[in-house]
C-alpha cells in the first residue's frame, strides 16, 4: 500500500510540486483519475475526505488526514516529512 492518495486532474501543473516532493523524499502514492475525483466531488461536503472545491487533495495513509490546495499540502509536508533532509 502506498503512503498517499493523491486527487488531481490529468494535467501537469500543481500536482508537480506535490509528486516532486513525494518522489524526492522517497514517499509512494497513488493518482487517481478523473471518475475518482468527479465521485468524491459529488459527495457532500459532509462525506468529503476534506471539504474543497477542487484538486488537488492529498490523504496520508499512516495519518488517516486529509488535506487539500497546493501550498498548504507543501507546507505539511515541511512538517510531515522532515525526516527528508537531502535539500
Amino acid at each position: 500500500m502506498s503512503d498517499f492518495d493523491l486527487y488531481y486532474w490529468p494535467v501537469p501543473f500543481r500536482s508537480h510540486f506535490i509528486r516532486g516532493t513525494l518522489a524526492h523524499c522517497g514517499c509512494s502514492w497513488d493518482g487517481h483519475d478523473v471518475d475518482a475525483i468527479e465521485g468524491i466531488m459529488d459527495f457532500g461536503v459532509e462525506k468529503q475526505p476534506v471539504a474543497f472545491m477542487g484538486p488537488p487533495v492529498l490523504i496520508d495513509r499512516e495519518r488517516n488526514f486529509a488535506i487539500s490546495q497546493m501550498p498548504v499540502i507543501v507546507i505539511y509536508f515541511g512538517e510531515r516529512l522532515l525526516s527528508c533532509r537531502q535539500l
